[in-house]
């Protein structure tokens, strides 16, 4: 890109020599118009090598503004050296994130116009198992969900309510024999169990406020 505008500053310096030779420098017309034709041939050919697409662009940072100037994507490197990406409205406030988190992970956050981080991907610490909360409007997680998050390397799923309580629990017995749904009350109390026995039966457990459970299963 700067060769094409260097190349285009000499070629109007060019232009003004040739004008001053044409306004008595010197020159004949034949010579002037002749060399006026070499240099419009030239001007195309540099006009269609700047056509060309660049394959790679090395930039340390990278900002791209609006039509009012303001940022509303930015790419760069972070203290630690890897890389981040951020992108803004047109208010200036950050609403998508990525970056590289402590271990070595990805790590992706999005944001509503209030600032409150409303979706979260990313791993579950160091152990390189997905990780995904959802959050209400207020930045209060009502959605999880973990893969392997109890060691097992199975995936688990809770919807909570708005006071943060675990309502819906989807994940895996405690026996591993299959799938299992637990239901909540508001607190977060269990009323509500599906799963499968240990003879590979289906299991309703419904459960009063004392905590005590009766099963309802084949015999």
């Amino acid at each position: 890109m700067q060769t094409y505008k260097y190349t285009k500053v000499i070629l109007t310096l060019i232009a003004i020599g040739i004008f001053s030779l044409g306004c008595g420098g010197g020159a004949s017309l034949e010579e002037v118009n002749e060399l006026r034709q070499e240099i419009a041939a030239l001007k195309e050919a540099v006009e269609q090598g700047n056509s060309d697409v660049s394959e790679v662009v090395r930039t340390k940072s990278l900002k791209i503004v609006n039509e009012d100037g303001k940022i509303v994507i930015a790419a760069g490197a972070g203290l630690n050296g890897n890389g981040q990406f951020a992108v803004f409205n047109n208010s200036g406030q950050q609403v998508i994130y990525a970056k590289i988190n402590e271990y070595g992970n990805g790590l992706l956050v999005v944001k509503n116009e209030s600032g409150q981080d409303v979706i979260y991907a990313g791993t579950l610490g160091d152990t390189g198992n997905g990780v995904l909360t959802v959050a209400n409007e207020s930045g209060q997680d009502v959605v999880y969900a973990v893969g392997g998050g109890g060691g097992d390397g199975n995936g688990l799923l809770i919807v909570k309510n708005e006071s943060g309580n675990g309502v819906v629990h989807v994940g895996t017995g405690p026996s591993e024999n299959g799938g299992a749904i637990l239901i909540a009350d508001k607190t977060g109390s269990p009323v509500v169990t599906l799963d499968v026995n240990d003879y590979g039966n289906g299991r309703v457990g419904a459960w009063n406020r004392n905590g005590e459970v009766k099963f309802l299963e084949p015999k």
